[in-house]
């Protein structure tokens, strides 16, 4: 878990969205949360999509 940071904490880019985000709302350093993101996002896609480990979901 991040402490000190909210799900805004994952969001990239500059702030161009649809509605501005708060800095309150984004944590003190929206960088420290990447490298976790990044991680469970290649575990989900290696498992569920590439089936490049012994339990592919979606060919059963």
């Amino acid at each position: 878990m991040t402490e000190g940071g909210t799900h805004f904490s994952y969001l990239g880019g500059a702030g161009e969205g649809v509605l501005p985000v708060p800095p309150e709302l984004i944590g003190p350093d929206p960088a420290i949360p990447r490298p976790y993101l990044m991680a469970l996002n290649t575990a989900f896609f290696k498992t569920y999509i590439a089936c490049t480990t012994p339990i592919c979901f979606l060919s059963q």
